[in-house]
C-alpha cells in the first residue's frame, strides 16, 4: 500500500499509568538497546578481573556477550526481510512487475 509506513517504521506504544511510552523506529531501536546490553556484559565481565575467584563468572559473562553480538544481524535481516501475501490470481501496482524480480510461488491445495 503505498503512503501507509512499512512494518519497520511503525511505532510501538506502551501505556504506563497516566504516560505512554513511545517506541520509534523498533528495529534501529532493538539494535541500540542490543548494544548497550554487550557493553554492559564485558564493563561486568572486566570489573570480574579485578576480583579472584570469579573465572568461571567472567568467563560467562564474556561468552554471553559474545553469543549477544549474534542478536545485531539477526535484528538487521528481520527488519530486511519479510514475507508479502499476494492473494492468488490479484494484480495490484505492487506486483504488476514480478518479473522482474526473483519470486518463489506458493501453492495452497485448493489453488490450480
Amino acid at each position: 500500500m503505498k503512503g501507509a509506513p512499512d512494518s519497520s517504521q511503525r511505532d510501538i506504544d506502551i501505556t504506563l499509568g497516566k504516560d505512554e511510552l513511545v517506541i520509534s523506529h523498533r528495529y534501529e531501536t532493538a539494535i541500540l538497546f542490543n548494544d548497550f546490553l554487550i557493553a554492559l556484559w564485558f564493563i561486568l565481565g572486566s570489573a570480574f578481573f579485578l576480583i579472584p575467584g570469579l573465572v568461571t563468572a567472567r568467563a560467562w559473562v564474556f561468552l554471553i556477550a559474545s553469543i549477544q553480538f549474534l542478536i545485531r544481524p539477526t535484528i538487521g535481516l528481520i527488519r530486511n526481510i519479510h514475507l508479502k501475501t499476494i492473494p492468488y490470481g490479484v494484480m495490484t501496482p505492487d506486483n504488476r512487475n514480478l518479473d522482474k524480480w526473483v519470486t518463489i510461488h506458493l501453492f495452497h491445495k485448493d489453488q490450480p
